[in-house]
């Protein structure tokens, strides 16, 4: 009888499976991870496509949260001879930001009668932000979620991988030496 041997090839089984594991779940993860940051890249990108119109601000206020502050705004727009009203900065409903002094910045900026350019959906006027996502942004939450699923494949391909290593490591200890001329 040949313990060893069996119980050697269960367990390399066993951690070949597990690699495949991890390998199939990093890649799963990664690929819907991709899949939501391809979506905000594309949110991102319409969202800089949409009408432009000019609006004015009607209410600016700061708000402490747990991990700073918060900048609630309200603005005016019009769009034909209809007149919108929105709260939404961007594509996150309010400015954030960690210290006060980017608030009170932001505050000084967006103050109550001032005029910018904001963004509306021509398709569904009442949908605005003031400000668009930046690109950069969107794909930089998008690029590192491409890489998830190309590590979770290369681990899980790593046992194969290393197998056709090692045989060939064999093979070429194996073959017999070329003949010497002479």
């Amino acid at each position: 009888m040949h313990p060893k041997p069996i119980a050697k090839t269960v367990q390399r089984a066993a951690g070949r499976l597990a690699l495949v594991a991890i390998g199939l779940l990093l890649a799963t993860a990664g690929a819907r991870s991709a899949t939501e940051g391809w979506q905000k890249l594309r949110k991102a990108q319409d969202m800089r496509k949409w009408a432009q119109t000019r609006c004015t601000i009607l209410s600016s206020e700061t708000r402490k949260t747990d991990d700073g502050f918060r900048l609630d705004l309200s603005f005016r727009y019009q769009v034909g001879e209809r007149i919108y009203m929105s709260t939404r900065y961007g594509e996150k409903p309010s400015f954030t930001a960690r210290d006060a002094d980017r608030i009170e910045e932001a505050q000084k900026r967006f103050a109550p009668g001032k005029h910018f350019v904001c963004y509306y959906n021509p398709i569904a006027p009442g949908q605005s932000v003031l400000v668009p996502p930046p690109l950069s942004e969107a794909f930089l939450s998008f690029l590192p979620a491409l890489l998830l699923p190309v590590a979770g494949i290369l681990i899980a391909t790593l046992p194969w991988l290393l197998r056709a290593k090692a045989r060939r490591k064999q093979e070429g200890a194996t073959l017999p030496s070329p003949p010497v001329r002479g």
